[in-house]
């Protein structure tokens, strides 16, 4: 009798401390992300993610989006991205690339998307096609 009661009890235990550990960890999220746009759906016709990587039409190597509805220091033209070259990233102020989305050949990688990220996006939006 007292063989089965510990034999229970011990399985009993068991079940218990591998139910526990089958619990899901979580990222610290508060689910407020959206679904990471894909290359595939992306339109560039509207201003894409900070941090998306594109190759542009007359440039060799791709650039990684910093910013958007910037304006060059000295020509004061306004321009719908603000860029870095990718993989190397910030080298010096004067590498900054300007460009606009017509500019881009092809969405290399999407930028991290959130709806406050989304939000900025459509009111710049709005402003530069004023």
């Amino acid at each position: 009798m007292k063989f089965r009661m510990t034999t229970i009890h011990l399985i009993l235990i068991s079940t218990l401390l591998l139910t526990g550990c089958s619990f899901e960890v979580s990222s610290g999220s508060d689910n407020t992300t959206e679904p990471t746009e894909t290359t595939e759906n992306i339109n560039t016709d509207k201003l894409i993610p900070i941090g998306s990587v594109v190759k542009l039409k007359k440039a060799e190597k791709p650039v990684m989006i910093h910013g958007y509805e910037q304006q060059e220091v000295g020509t004061e033209e306004l321009y719908d991205y603000i860029s870095v070259p990718y993989p190397e990233g910030h080298i010096r102020p004067d590498y900054s690339i300007f460009f606009n989305r017509e500019d881009i050949e092809e969405v290399l990688h999407v930028g991290y998307s959130t709806p406050e990220d989304k939000e900025l996006r459509e009111e710049a939006d709005s402003r530069l096609k004023d």
